[in-house]
């Protein structure tokens, strides 16, 4: 009966012991599973983010690009009204300039007849002159005439006689100076007139009355004269206002030329401003092309990203899906089942309790490593965090039954842990498992 027990008990431990290494080998693998689905996770999220960023981009170029053209568009506006303005001041500069060169030449016809009213004005002013000086002196010989007119009226009154004047001027004409009988020779030298007129054999009364008729055509030229100075006035009041009116004309010409001046200098001023809002303009369409460029290129990385991302996401959700599956196949996990690259197994049985000689270092103990097992163990026993025995490698189809401490150990019961550690085919250690055991000293 009680080796019957014992059966039971070493079947229950090697049950036990597949039990523990199963789950330790579904434990590496849901790990690495983990790990797997934590990377492909991270990796995603870092995709997500940098397409956030991205879009980010896309979204902050986008505005700048949209500013730029709102900015671009007005100051096409400007462009286009400073033009408008310009070709104003260029329609105003020619019509001032029209009128400037009409008023040049009216200017230049004003000085014209001004310079001949001028030139006319000397001359009469030097015949107004000669004219008045003769006339004083023609004032000054009638008055000495009249004095000797006076003489011969008075003596008129006394008689005469039969004896002939003494005054008496022949009437024969001289060889130069022929004279018509009773009329005085009339000239340009009205004292030569006189003379004549005294020195003839006329009357007294003739004599008077035709130095009348000289003063009288004096006075008549002197008439003449005062007409003419009186038309020499008009003609310097008539030049007076044309001076008048040609200096308010070269007045209005200077105002013009100014005028002419200040819209050039606006018509610079304009076409400078234009020359800069074409600078601004075609910088401005050079940024836009610019940020056009890098806006297509983010887009273009955008739509990389985002295809690698759902590639990513398309790779995650097959991992998932095989990380499940494979879960629940080894959550179904049979000891039967063929090994796949990577994986190992182990079917071992092993004793719970470990009996030990009363010298404290022989001890027996049964630890078989079974047939079924697909790696090489290796068994260590540990008290207390120290390693108190080590086995021989142990293959398929291996075992052993008794065990030599490396130190005494005391009388009494000890609690003590037993690691398996299984190898792979390349000699390298693929994982281990430990399951408590008590050794028991004899005293």
């Amino acid at each position: 009966m009680e080796k019957r027990h014992k059966i039971w008990l070493a079947v229950l431990a090697v049950l036990l012991v597949a039990a523990i290494v199963g789950v330790f080998v579904v434990r590496g693998q849901l790990t690495d599973r983990e790990a797997d689905y934590a990377t492909a996770m991270s990796q995603l999220t870092e995709q997500q983010q940098s397409a956030a960023e991205l879009e980010a981009q896309v979204e902050q170029l986008t505005g700048d690009l949209e500013a730029s053209q709102t900015e671009a568009s007005g100051l096409s506006s400007d462009l286009e009204a400073a033009q408008s303005r310009v070709t104003e001041l260029e329609a105003q500069v020619a019509e001032l300039e029209g009128e400037a060169g009409v008023s040049a030449e009216q200017v230049a016809a004003l000085e014209g007849e001004l310079e001949a009213s001028a030139a006319r004005v000397t001359e009469l002013e030097g015949e107004l002159e000669a004219s008045a000086a003769r006339v004083t002196e023609l004032e000054g010989e009638l008055a000495s005439m009249v004095q000797p007119a006076s003489s011969a009226d008075e003596a008129e009154t006394e008689p005469a006689g039969d004896a002939p004047d003494a005054n008496a001027v022949s009437t024969e004409p001289s060889g130069d100076e022929p004279q018509t009988e009773g009329e005085p020779q009339t000239g340009e030298d009205p004292a030569g007139e006189v003379e004549q007129i005294l020195d003839s054999d006329m009357t007294d009364a003739e004599k008077i009355e035709a130095i009348q008729a000289l003063e009288a055509e004096l006075t008549a030229r002197i008439a003449e004269l005062s007409d003419a100075v009186a038309e020499l006035e008009a003609e310097r009041a008539e030049l007076g206002g044309a001076e008048g009116e040609l200096e308010q004309m070269e007045g209005d010409l200077a105002a013009a030329e100014a005028a002419v001046a200040d819209l050039e200098a606006q018509l610079a001023e304009g076409n400078a401003r234009i020359a800069e809002l074409q600078a601004e303009i075609e910088s401005l369409n050079a940024q836009s092309a610019t940020d056009s460029e890098a806006l297509e290129s983010l887009r273009a990385e955008l739509a990389a990203q985002e295809e690698e991302s759902a590639s990513l996401a398309a790779q995650l959700e097959e991992a998932v899906a095989e990380y499940e599956a494979q879960l629940a196949e080894l959550q179904a996990y049979r000891i039967s089942r063929d090994l796949a690259d990577g994986e190992a197994m182990t079917s071992t049985g092993a004793m719970e309790v470990i009996h030990v000689a009363g010298d404290g270092v022989t001890g027996a103990w049964s630890y078989t490593n079974g047939t079924l097992s697909g790696n090489a163990v290796e068994l260590s026993i540990e008290l207390d965090g120290v390693e108190i025995y080590r086995s021989e490698l142990l293959e398929p189809g291996d075992s052993l039954v008794e065990i030599a401490l490396s130190e005494p150990l005391t009388a009494g019961t000890h609690e003590a842990v037993a690691v398996t550690t299984v190898y792979g085919d390349d000699g390298e250690a693929q994982f281990a498992s430990r399951v408590p055991v008590l050794i028991e000293v004899a005293g």
